[in-house]
């Protein structure tokens, strides 16, 4: 029901309602037109809309912004230390801040004015009037103390009525974009600087100024009657959940050296203040997982070192129970992040290393490379340049193993864009390139300007149909994993070579020497083998088979003047039987044998 949180939202108002004048110079009653004004700018401003507002909106941020400690935590400790007072005193700056920007709240209140003097008659309004502003509603107010507000009939009804007002989303949004402004938080956050000094607690130590035991080991025993809460004295407190503490205390509130041992198997051992791990301390998990390090207000904060259960190792700067600040991150096999942490992420500046042997220095975000940075590769390779979400993304240069280096355009860890790719030769090639160094049009010259190449790439090798320039000889043709493979024409200035290629030999083609010579048939390693035809300068001729460059196996020699030679040849040389047959048709059979005239027929 709404009521029941209207009651908590009323016990948790501070001390700033009450009235400034006292009892015994009470003027006489303004008109009733006035109370009403001013009850439903009590009621709906400071009640039933704006505070629980606040509470819910602000209540947050103020406690995280300006004191630095959870929320969970300054409740408890702003009502448990000397701050009570400036806190309740901040609240009212907070509360007549927005309740004086007025146009905020003029309209909810007159609607409120119309239903309270529709709702009310003159005796009730009189009533709520004179006693409403008079009672204090405090922190640690009894529901009985404000019970007077429900003895006037409708009073729920009413209230009810108020809080639906307050939900409206015109007012939401209005009170929402003023509350959540920079210029809103600037005069709360100077004020509060304003009213710790005033209080005794400047801004510099957080709000928070800490009573100090000089020697804890002269400290007695404490008594074991605990009507009045033990102070300067060590002590042991059981609770019915198996869980204790045993060390120093100061008002009734753990402070020194101690120990707490919890029910679930943890324990703590180190410095309290106030109640919380406050200094050095050590927790040991129920699972083996320990914390070793510097507390504040019950939380990790400051420099410690956290061993966990998967084998990681934290050691450096902590916020709020969280890795936050310079820190160093160790895994178990060997991966190892050392830089800023920002929230348990890798954000700011810092150094990875893989388990691959890659190592990367430079800018994070949300766990990743992001922004300028360098890595190393196991194999000698780098990348220097801008990184997106742990890619290589944007203007980088890249060198690879074999000292060949590629400056440009990067998109999602892929080459992309403009770029320039120099090989350890020296060769120079510019162009677009799509994704792992691919183009299929660069330029490429080398520094000497007598090598130069102009065709496709993948890979960073010469692919596809390209032409390529090197010294008195150039090839156009196709090349594959950065060699001459298929068909193309490779031009000398002394021979030329027309067919086909097989990874940078010739194949099966055309060959002319520089002596005027030529061959057509088939090569092995750029020599003649298998089947091929030579026509020599000296105008004889070779029809046959070839192997190692000479002819080998069957074939026709034929002479100038027409004669031809039928028969085995090794090694270039006529071997065994062998039909000579003369230009005017007469043929002779001749046997040829290594070192000796051949023996033919008829002689």
């Amino acid at each position: 029901m709404v009521f029941k949180k209207l009651k908590v939202t009323l016990c948790l108002v501070f001390l700033i309602f009450s009235s400034s004048i006292s009892s015994e110079e009470k003027p006489s009653p303004p008109s009733l037109e006035q109370q009403s004004r001013e009850m439903c700018h009590f009621f709906y401003f400071k009640i039933v809309s704006l505070y629980d507002f606040m509470s819910l909106e602000r209540g947050r941020h103020m406690h995280e912004d300006l004191r630095d400690i959870p929320f969970v935590w300054a409740n408890i400790l702003i009502r448990s230390w000397e701050l009570l007072d400036a806190y309740q005193e901040l609240e009212a700056v907070m509360m007549d801040k927005v309740g004086g920007t007025g146009n905020i709240l003029i309209a909810q209140e007159k609607k409120c004015n119309q239903k309270f003097k529709k709702t009310f008659d003159e005796e009730e309004i009189n009533y709520l009037y004179e006693n409403l502003p008079q009672h204090k509603i405090a922190a640690e107010s009894d529901w009985d103390e404000i019970e007077y507000f429900y003895q006037v009939e409708g009073m729920e009804e009413f209230l009810d009525e108020m809080v639906t007002l307050g939900e409206n989303n015109s007012y939401q949004r209005k009170l929402t974009k003023f509350i959540g402004s920079n210029k809103f938080n600037d005069y709360i956050e100077d004020q509060w600087d304003k009213i710790l000094t005033k209080h005794g607690h400047p801004p510099e130590t957080g709000g928070v100024v800490f009573k100090k035991i000089d020697d804890q080991s002269k400290m007695p025993d404490c008594p074991k009657s605990k009507r009045v809460p033990w102070s300067y004295c060590i002590g042991k407190i059981s609770y019915p959940d198996g869980s204790y503490y045993k060390g120093p205390f100061l008002s009734g509130a753990f402070h020194g050296e101690g120990f707490f041992d919890f029910n679930d198997g943890a324990t703590y051992k180190g410095k309290f203040q106030h109640q919380f791990r406050n200094g050095q301390g050590t927790l040991v998990y129920p699972d083996g997982e320990k914390y070793s390090g510097n507390w504040v207000n019950g939380v990790a904060n400051g420099y410690g070192t956290h061993l966990y259960e998967d084998g990681r190792i934290y050691e450096g700067e902590w916020k709020n129970d969280k890795w936050h600040g310079v820190g160093v991150l160790t895994f178990k096999k060997g991966k190892k992040y050392e830089g800023d942490f920002i929230n348990f992420r890798y954000e700011g500046k810092g150094k990875l290393t893989l388990e691959s042997g890659m190592i990367y220095e430079g800018e994070f975000k949300n766990d990743a490379p992001h922004g300028m940075g360098k890595s190393k590769e196991l194999d000698g390779s780098t990348y220097s340049g801008e990184w997106k979400r742990g890619k290589r993304h944007g203007k980088g240069n890249f060198q690879s193993k074999d000292g060949s280096v590629y400056s440009g355009m990067w998109a999602e860890n892929k080459t992309s864009g403009k770029g320039v790719l120099i090989f350890s030769s020296g060769l120079k090639c510019t162009g677009n390139w799509t994704s792992n160094l691919s183009s299929k049009d660069l330029d490429c010259l080398s520094e000497d300007n007598k090598t130069s190449y102009k065709g496709g790439m993948s890979f960073g090798l010469r692919s596809g149909v390209g032409v390529f320039k090197e010294n008195d000889c150039v090839y156009e043709g196709n090349w594959v994993s950065d060699r001459i493979h298929g068909m193309g024409k490779l031009i000398c200035t002394d021979s030329s070579y027309v067919g086909e290629f097989s990874f940078g030999a010739r194949l099966k083609g055309l060959q002319i020497y520089e002596d005027g010579s030529s061959y057509e048939g088939e090569f092995d390693l750029d020599e003649q083998q298998g089947y091929g035809v030579m026509y020599y300068a000296n105008g004889t001729k070779y029809d046959g088979q070839w192997a190692d460059g000479n002819a080998q196996g069957l074939g026709t020699f034929t002479t100038k003047s027409g004669t031809t030679y039928f028969g085995m040849w090794s090694s270039g040389k006529r071997y065994g039987e062998f039909e000579i047959t003369k230009p005017n048709g007469l043929i002779q059979k001749c046997k040829y044998s290594s070192n000796k005239d051949p023996v033919c027929e008829g002689n």
